[in-house]
């Protein structure tokens, strides 16, 4: 499921309202004098796995090798039109609301992740409808914004940062998905320890 239901999203508003004060007061006080503030796109987060060996044709197998959704959603938070922030969330069943904040930070990442959105309406404008999804990568520092076309196969992969070291990814630019993951493959990741 990719769409997240207007009530859900009223829950995770009042939420963020309940702690922008805080964040804003911690990180970036002038936020506060930027209004309005308002919860803007929300995107189902996927977290690319540990390296994998390319031997799939099609792009959604390679999707479902590389990728694995998360149970948490990307919000954008703006202010005064200006993305500023994110949100994280995640529905809970033990929370009487269902839904949870989970994090909310003042990150680059937010303003990087408008500028792609306006690409995309820009590219496909109204002719298409991707499903957009996030893609988070933690061991090559990586984020991307996964187009899924369903029902037609295409699957497109716009990297929205990347370090400066990983030169057949560069951020702003749109890959076919074989592409992405090709490049991905050949590419050293960071060590380190998986829990869970």
């Amino acid at each position: 499921m990719d769409k997240i239901e207007k009530g859900a999203l009223k829950i995770i508003a009042e939420q963020i309202g309940d702690n922008i004060v805080t964040l804003a007061n911690e990180t970036r006080p002038d936020l506060l004098s930027h209004q309005p503030i308002e919860l803007a796109e929300s995107f189902r987060l996927w977290m690319v796995q540990p390296r994998r060996a390319i031997a799939a044709s099609n792009s959604r197998l390679l999707i479902d090798q590389w990728l694995a959704p998360t149970s948490r959603w990307h919000h954008q938070i703006k202010f005064d039109g200006r993305a500023e922030a994110i949100a994280y969330s995640t529905f809970d069943q033990t929370d009487p609301r269902g839904w949870r904040l989970c994090e909310l930070f003042v990150s680059p990442l937010a303003e990087r992740i408008d500028e792609a959105i306006n690409l995309i309406d820009e590219r496909f404008g109204d002719r298409s409808e991707p499903v957009v999804r996030v893609v988070a990568d933690p061991a090559h520092h990586l984020h991307a914004l996964w187009l899924a076309f369903e029902g037609r196969g295409r699957d497109l992969m716009l990297v929205i940062d990347s370090p400066p070291d990983i030169q057949n990814l560069a951020a702003g630019k749109l890959y076919n998905a074989r592409r992405f993951f090709h490049a991905l493959s050949e590419e050293p990741q960071d060590n380190g320890v998986r829990f869970g």
